[in-house]
């Protein structure tokens, strides 16, 4: 039985972790950008479900767009029009949030995970600005990147 378990846990795992994660050869910060606000996804670094990425979905659009990928402790931004808006992360189960974005204002989302009976459970949540700062700021949080994405959206260009 304990054989049969682990190997649900390893083929669960390998299902979720189907996203690819390129580093940026150094981090940048945003810059404000006119008439943008700009949204800071983010990974801590964690041991459990250190092996497993994540890709962050923008679910405005039909269908919905991938706007990046979060391995464990990666971060990466992006410029939002103004409003509503509502974000996807996949895993065994998909986690969402919705957040209203307003021009000059910067946010903070952390990519959480919780744990379910055969794999991670992803979830996102928006913290306060010095958490969100401090995170990001952390040098051993790295930069990803958007390259190669060709369906990534024009607005979640880097630096």
């Amino acid at each position: 039985m304990k054989k049969l378990t682990l190997l649900f846990a390893a083929i669960a795992s390998l299902t979720t972790g189907c996203a690819q994660v390129n580093l940026a050869k150094e981090k940048t910060f945003a810059e404000a950008k006119s008439g943008y606000g700009i949204i800071y996804f983010y990974r801590e670094s964690h041991y459990a479900g250190g092996a497993t990425s994540y890709n962050i979905w923008n679910n405005d659009t039909k269908p919905p767009v991938k706007i990046g990928a979060l391995g464990n402790g990666t971060y990466f931004y992006m410029y939002e029009k103004p409003g509503h808006h509502q974000y996807v992360v996949n895993g065994e189960v998909q986690g969402s949030a919705d957040f209203d974005v307003e021009a000059g204002k910067t946010y903070y989302i952390q990519n959480r995970i919780d744990f379910g009976f055969w794999a991670a459970r992803p979830k996102l949540v928006e913290v306060t600005k010095n958490e969100g700062e401090k995170q990001i700021r952390d040098p051993e949080l790295k930069m990803t990147t958007l390259e190669a994405q060709a369906e990534a959206p024009a607005n979640s260009a880097q630096k």
